[in-house]
């Protein structure tokens, strides 16, 4: 495993506060952090990958075998691609069971991976299109995300809402944290699989707090700015009733509006 090379490749987004608080959220950071994920999330699927067919390949291997060297399960074991239960199976089809049984969880890790990829990929391309309008408009990227906030505040649809679909991306990264945990404690420890579902699971952490941060700033001013709109609207309507009630009361006093 090259743990190393994805811990530096991480390094940058490690080295800040996994407090949530302590962050300060840059877009264009994070932009590039997600292209960064999204290549280190693909080749952690493709190193889980090789970890399922190893299991795969011993399967097929002791499928058929009445009797297993003790010394080839005790390396299997140490490879991660047993169980240690497998220690005291006594034959073939026990081992075989075992690792059949560790195979389905490899598969699953893959598909999560897969799925998480898609993930990122996704993240990446909203702020791809943000990047094209900060361009094109010249507004910065949380402007854009405030102007879907008061949208979707006064009740009109977008066409496409580049905040509603950060939102979806948060749930989803969300979602991989809780069913990364879970995979963790499936997979042999000795697998190295585990040690790059943490990893992922402190990039994760990190990007879901920057994305929070993010749409949190964004819908917070842009909450602000539509309830200084409704205090300038309702001061402006104050003043226009006064208006009136002054003018009807001159017409009626002294036979004059103003």
């Amino acid at each position: 495993m090259k743990i190393k090379s994805i811990l530096f490749a991480f390094s940058s987004l490690l080295a800040l506060s996994a407090n949530a608080a302590d962050i300060v959220f840059d877009p264009t950071n994070f932009a590039k952090n997600t292209l960064t994920a999204t290549e280190s999330i693909k080749q952690t699927a493709i190193q889980a990958q090789q970890l399922a067919q190893q299991a795969q390949d011993l399967a097929l291997q002791t499928r058929n075998l009445r009797q297993i060297d003790s010394g080839f399960i005790t390396n299997a074991i140490a490879r991660g691609i047993l169980p240690a239960e497998a220690a005291g199976a006594a034959t073939g089809a026990e081992v075989a069971a075992a690792a059949a049984g560790v195979y389905a969880s490899y598969a699953k890790t893959i598909d999560e991976m897969k799925s998480l990829y898609a993930t990122y990929d996704q993240m990446n391309k909203v702020f791809m299109d943000l990047q094209r309008l900060e361009n094109a408009t010249g507004r910065p990227l949380t402007k854009l995300l405030e102007a879907d906030a008061k949208a979707a505040a006064a009740g009109r649809a977008t066409a496409s809402s580049e905040l509603s679909r950060l939102q979806q991306s948060l749930g989803q990264l969300q979602f991989h944290q809780r069913r990364a945990d879970a995979l963790v404690q499936a997979l042999p420890a000795a697998g190295g699989t585990v040690e790059l579902l943490q990893i992922v699971g402190a990039q994760n952490h990190l990007m879901s707090d920057q994305m929070s941060q993010l749409i949190q700033t964004s819908v917070s001013s842009a909450q602000a700015a539509q309830e200084a709109a409704w205090q300038r609207n309702g001061d402006r309507e104050r003043t226009d009733t006064i208006e009136r009630s002054a003018r009807d009361h001159n017409k009626k006093t002294w036979g004059f509006a103003e």
